[in-house]
């Protein structure tokens, strides 16, 4: 499970192609355990994580459902006020009717595919019980080439985009004298905190 899924975890490289950063929070998961640690970003925690329920990798398909909902409307589709115990349930299974997509310009595929993934029963989702087929072979990706992508054979959309407004970045090292403290200290208090970063202590995650 990779749990933290968002625009900000995803890399475009300058070929155009997508890659994923952090695995901070990832972990192996078997097919029939069942996690129950809250982790990832509150705008994409699946149902069964605010409920306490225990979750499976089916929860990653759920956050590929706000992804893809953020990347088409630019805001992730429920609220933090919404995103709590005693209210998600009701507002996710009234999205599953009535989902408010607050553009006109999505095509039907695209909705079809998203609704499939923001299922609140994580068994009924797009591509659960590692069905990830399902997803390759929704309509949404009619003619697309999954050979020449996994290949880097096929020309990326977003490389134009890149070449014509590049972003210059400049590597910074972090100050390893820091991090040093930070392990023998990790207490969690102001002093001990480096800006851009995020720290885990040596509690084991479940």
């Amino acid at each position: 499970m990779y749990r933290d899924l968002k625009p900000e975890n995803v890399l475009l490289f300058d070929n155009g192609y997508a890659k994923l950063t952090d695995f901070g929070l990832a972990k192996k998961s078997i097919d029939d355990e069942l996690s129950k640690t809250v982790s990832g970003t509150p705008f994409y925690y699946a149902p069964e994580m605010v409920l306490k329920l225990g979750y499976r990798k089916e929860v990653d398909l759920w956050t590929l459902g706000i992804y893809l909902y953020e990347l088409s409307v630019y805001e992730p589709p429920f609220t933090t006020e919404q995103i709590t115990r005693a209210k998600f349930k009701n507002v996710v299974l009234d999205a599953e009717n009535n989902r408010n997509w607050k553009s006109s310009n999505l095509s039907n595929e695209l909705k079809d595919m998203i609704n499939g993934l923001l299922k609140f029963n994580p068994d009924q989702r797009l591509g659960s019980k590692g069905r990830w087929d399902l997803i390759k072979n929704h309509a949404f990706f009619e003619g697309f080439n999954w050979s020449e992508l996994e290949q880097q054979t096929m020309e990326s959309p977003l490389k134009t985009l890149i070449n014509k407004y590049p972003i210059n970045v400049k590597p910074h090292k972090p100050n390893t004298n820091d991090i040093k403290g930070l392990n023998k200290n990790s207490s969690g208090d102001a002093e001990h905190k480096i800006d851009g970063w995020t720290y885990m202590g040596p509690k084991k995650q479940g």
